[in-house]
This record gives C-alpha cells, structure tokens and sequence, in this order.
C-alpha cells in the first residue's frame, strides 16, 4: 500500500491550497472551491475506472475459464479420436 502512503501527502497538500502554488493566506480563495472540487471529481473519477477495471478483469477471467474448459474438453475429444 505504498501508493496510499504517498497520496495521503499530496492529498493534504491540495486540500490545504499549497499544491497549486497557493499559500496558506490565498488557500481560502481559490483552493477552498476549486481544488476540493477538483480532487472530488478525480476521486469520481479514479472510482469510476477501478470498477470498470475490476468489471473488465472479470470479464477477461470469465473468458480465460471457458476457454480453458473448452481446450480441455477438445483435448479430450482428440485424445479418445487418436486411440
């Protein structure tokens, strides 16, 4: 989980208004509205590709078990058609 460690950092940083070159006085100008709603919509977003990561792999996995099932079985047919 070492990626979580070195989000947490940056995450505080845009919250706080310094990420984007803000200082802690402008922080409540600009960063308050626009950064919260920056990180939100990356964090929706980031949300919304880890499920269609998640939905894809299964996919794949569903897949890769038929088609196993399916190698199988014509292994077996080519074995009971050679003896």
């Amino acid at each position: 989980m070492p990626a979580l460690q070195v989000g947490r950092p940056l995450r505080r940083r845009l919250r706080d208004g310094l990420g984007d070159g803000l200082g802690a006085d402008d922080a409540g100008a600009a960063g308050d509205g626009f950064g919260l709603t920056a990180i939100r919509a990356l964090s929706a977003q980031l949300k919304q590709q880890r499920r269609r990561h998640r939905e894809e792999s299964q996919a794949v996995q569903t897949a890769l078990a038929a088609a196993h099932g399916e190698n199988l079985e014509l292994r077996r047919r080519l074995a009971r058609h050679d003896h």
